[in-house]
């Protein structure tokens, strides 16, 4: 499956993934169009090598041009999609070593379950979200 704009891959069942793609189509930029899609979906089992869907221990970022970024960098490009301020923290969060951010990302991974629980399903689009969703 090719896509012609980025995709957002997130843990379909984290609550705290499902808080920030609600906080990203919240804020997106409406001129920056992008898809979101669950790691447990379709779309990434077509689009992302198996390793991403093994682990679900990172967003995936997924641009139009096949590139792949997670954890920091992950959330770095979708800042960028976003409204201001969001776009200028990112482009900020760019100039502290990725290596730093990780070690961030990866200890609030390891707790998301723990901290924001987790749901027994994959997150349902809403209506005015279906064409942001991909299988």
């Amino acid at each position: 499956m090719k896509v012609d704009r980025p995709v957002i891959f997130f843990d379909g069942i984290c609550n705290l993934c499902n808080s920030s793609i609600n906080f990203v189509l919240k804020f997106r930029a409406k001129e920056k169009l992008f898809f979101v899609a669950s790691l447990q979906g379709q779309t990434a089992k077509s689009i992302l090598p198996l390793h991403y869907l093994e682990e679900l221990s990172s967003i995936v970022f997924h641009d139009s041009n096949g590139h792949i970024a997670t954890k920091s960098q992950a959330i770095i490009e979708i800042c960028k999609l976003l409204r201001f301020p969001f776009n200028i923290i990112g482009r900020l969060l760019s100039f502290i070593p990725h290596s730093y951010l990780d070690v961030v990302y990866d200890f609030i991974a390891k707790k998301r379950y723990s901290w924001w629980g987790k749901k027994s399903q994959c997150r349902l689009p809403q209506e005015s979200e279906r064409f942001i969703f991909l299988p």
